[in-house]
């Protein structure tokens, strides 16, 4: 078996987005590109072998996803909440997958190069990296495969935050680039 992380990426566009108004949040445009291909865009340069992206079943996203080279999967169970898209995403990923990127559609922001320093950084002393700018938390997080298992049974709106906070190995790896806790919400902050 060979030491060369296998690194997925699973992208969260199953949410109902109801704070943001009757408008699918995630194609709105931002400089006429739809929010959910810019924040697909931000994961062109990381070497993963697989890229998902966790739809709700009714969404007109496909093909957002697929030209920006994700593969999709419906959570049938979307209205649930978030930790079910979690776990739908963690459970279409192979055996072989060493790692995974959690992220989310709305966050336009994040910098290409923040997911390469983030990937370099995979360490078999720590099996969780949570991306930090000015010591705020942000996304998205990096788990190792050990995690996955917790990961599938999530439930509800909640994330992985409580598997971070149980976690005794989580490096917490600074960064430049506010993208990685800018996520767009309400048409306000989409104004902004």
């Amino acid at each position: 078996m060979s030491d060369t992380p296998q690194i997925a990426v699973v992208v969260l566009a199953a949410g109902a987005s109801r704070r943001f108004g009757d408008a699918d949040k995630l194609q709105a445009k931002i400089n006429g590109v739809p929010m959910l291909a810019k924040s697909l865009a931000a994961y062109d340069r990381l070497t993963a072998a697989y890229k998902i992206a966790v739809l709700a079943p009714d969404s007109a996203l496909g093909d957002i996803c697929n030209a920006a080279g994700f593969d999709t999967v419906t959570n049938p169970r979307a209205g649930g909440g978030m930790g079910t898209s979690l776990a739908a995403g963690i459970n279409a990923l192979p055996d072989e997958v060493t790692h995974a990127f959690i992220g989310f559609g709305d966050m336009p922001f994040l910098q290409p190069q923040t997911l390469q320093l983030i990937a370099k950084a995979i360490d078999k002393s720590v099996s969780i990296i949570v991306p930090t700018y000015q010591d705020r938390r942000g996304h998205p997080v990096l788990f190792a495969a050990t995690h996955f298992a917790n990961l599938k049974k999530l439930e509800g709106d909640k994330g992985g935050r409580s598997i971070i906070a149980a976690c005794p190995n989580v490096l917490d790896f600074a960064v430049n680039d506010e993208g990685v806790c800018l996520d767009i919400d309400t048409q306000e902050a989409l104004n902004a």
